[in-house]
């Protein structure tokens, strides 16, 4: 039988009501709180008790004190006075337990105890999330117009998509803290006119809900990889990444600490370390990419044309062993597929070669705006180029029907005397695929039916 065992809290710093609630109901199973550090609440084994908890606040106190400061030990021992034995400490938040049945309280004063409060969260939560809350607007903005620059890309990519749902779960987690505080806040000051304490606000519902959503979303992220596992390599190497970041910050800070580092000089290394520990690695996915690209395997090098819904060889008598795959890119979500293929011609005289972007809309709402997208990519392409300046390029709508498509456009360009050139370009819609299809040459009614087929009913 285990004497400790190790809790993850989810509970806010400045939710004392609560967080006292809980450890007198632990207190009451057999568990006695002794250490709050960053891998979870510490409890000992004991005999089941009824305990009395209070969670102060020592707003002078700091998390990279190597050992409590002469102030806290007073403090302390005039709480041991009264009967209140010290459990354990976080930073600011002390907490202590009482034997007694009806113990004297140790806040009496509740103007005191929402100052402590406020000048110990401003040295926590107040400094760093409005901080975090920027970089994730920031971060959120940036995705947004990755989204409005390329839908298509940004729809089919699991991994955007997974950073994007994170940054709104933590955005909203903030939110829902600060917004909690300040709330609390200023009802406990009107009720400490009248010489009234407040109970804290229980967040742990909203806590849970997004530690839920995010982890059901990175599993859906990591199951949605397993057909590509070079996608599936390099999230999770940007997850032990980050596992390892978080490790080296905080156990830097915890080594100084046993090592009796001033306050001052832990504060000062551990900034240095959060500004140079992720520039690093940021960097080491890259480095491991440069150094062993087999760890991707993205299915971004050649692959058998068999995988492919549309080839050469399903449109001209052509040997196989003549054609090679250059490239076959496929990203996919719960929103959007994307497969790009280019084949080409290795051997012979002519040199034909067919690349198409296929594009399986999985939410009907955002077929337009992906058409719309594809469109414009079409048109802004530099497939051709004269004196670094790009040839204008519109798309002209044709008739649909000998494609088997919904819709259809075709690739024009203008040259410097204006005249006007028909491109083997092509975009088509079909009911819930949008696809652009580039060819070498001009393709027959035959040639039509079998793309509109390959690209209709698969």
């Amino acid at each position: 039988m285990r004497d400790t065992k190790r809790r993850f809290e989810m509970v806010s710093l400045f939710d004392h009501t609560h967080m006292e609630k809980h450890l007198t109901d632990m207190a009451a199973r057999g568990w006695l709180v002794e250490k709050i550090g960053h891998t979870g609440w510490v409890y000992r084994r004991i005999e089941p008790a009824d305990l009395t908890f209070a969670v102060t606040y020592f707003p002078d106190a700091s998390d990279f004190d190597p050992a409590p400061t002469e102030e806290q030990e007073t403090f302390r021992d005039f709480c041991a006075h009264t009967g209140w034995e010290f459990a354990a400490s976080s930073a600011q938040m002390q907490i202590f337990y009482n034997r007694r049945p009806d113990p004297v309280p140790i806040e009496t004063d509740p103007d005191l105890q929402i100052d402590n409060i406020h000048r110990s969260m401003k040295k926590t939560m107040l400094i760093a999330d409005p901080v975090l809350f920027l970089v994730l607007l920031m971060n959120l903005w940036n995705s947004w117009t990755r989204f409005r620059d390329d839908p298509v890309w940004f729809l089919s990519s699991s991994t955007q998509l997974l950073c994007t749902g994170a940054f709104l779960i933590l955005l909203v987690l903030m939110a829902g803290e600060l917004w909690a505080y300040f709330l609390w806040r200023r009802r406990a000051k009107r009720a400490a006119e009248q010489g009234l304490f407040r109970p804290t606000p229980n967040t742990s519902l909203l806590q849970r809900i997004c530690l839920t959503l995010a982890v059901l979303l990175l599993l859906g992220t990591v199951v949605l990889q397993t057909g590509n596992s070079g996608n599936q390599r390099l999230l999770l190497l940007a997850m032990g990444c980050t596992a390892l970041m978080f490790a080296v910050i905080l156990g830097g800070k915890v080594l100084m600490k046993r090592l009796g580092v001033s306050r001052k000089t832990n504060l000062i290394v551990t900034i240095c370390l959060c500004l140079f520990v992720p520039l690093v690695f940021a960097c080491a996915p890259y480095f491991v990419i440069h150094r062993a690209p087999e760890v991707l395997d993205r299915q971004e090098s050649p692959v058998s044309a068999e995988a492919a819904p549309l080839t050469v060889e399903m449109l001209l008598d052509m040997d196989p062993a003549e054609l090679e795959v250059t490239f076959c890119y496929h990203d996919s979500s719960p929103l959007l597929s994307r497969t790009r293929f280019r084949q080409e011609q290795t051997y012979g005289l002519e040199q034909n070669w067919l690349y198409y972007s296929l594009a399986e809309i999985r939410v009907p709402a955002l077929y337009d705006r992906c058409r719309q997208s594809m469109l414009e990519e079409m048109c802004n392409q530099s497939l051709y180029e004269r004196f670094g300046e790009e040839t204008p390029y519109s798309a002209v709508a044709i008739a649909p029907e000998p494609w088997g498509a919904e819709a259809a456009w075709q690739l024009h360009y203008r040259d410097d005397s204006g005249l006007v050139t028909v491109s083997d370009t092509w975009l088509l819609c079909y009911p819930d695929r949008i696809v652009t299809l580039t060819l070498s040459w001009t393709p027959t009614p035959e040639q039509m039916a079998v793309i509109g087929t390959v690209f209709a009913g698969q």
